[in-house]
């Protein structure tokens, strides 16, 4: 899980691509769907997207010059069995 998003997320990305991946990799939408889709998880107080930003620790965060985020490199890609 977190080796796909570390390689997703190796750059900065805008914050909702960033959660809309990390939403994906969780299965908590389908892989196949646009972040348009699932936009209002992002922009709105509700489980999904409460519980994405506590995953988002994973990744570093900057304000500027846009909100972004990237995979944090001082955590290992965990490979899965």
């Amino acid at each position: 899980m977190s080796g796909r998003l570390s390689r997703d997320l190796k750059s900065w990305t805008d914050e909702d691509l960033a959660r809309h991946n990390l939403a994906k990799i969780l299965g908590l939408v389908p892989e196949e769907t646009s972040m348009n889709d699932y936009k209002y998880l992002y922009w709105t107080d509700n489980p999904i997207g409460n519980a994405l930003w506590v995953a988002a620790e994973w990744l570093e965060y900057r304000s500027e010059p846009d909100h972004q985020f990237r995979w944090n490199p001082l955590i290992p890609p965990i490979i899965p069995r």
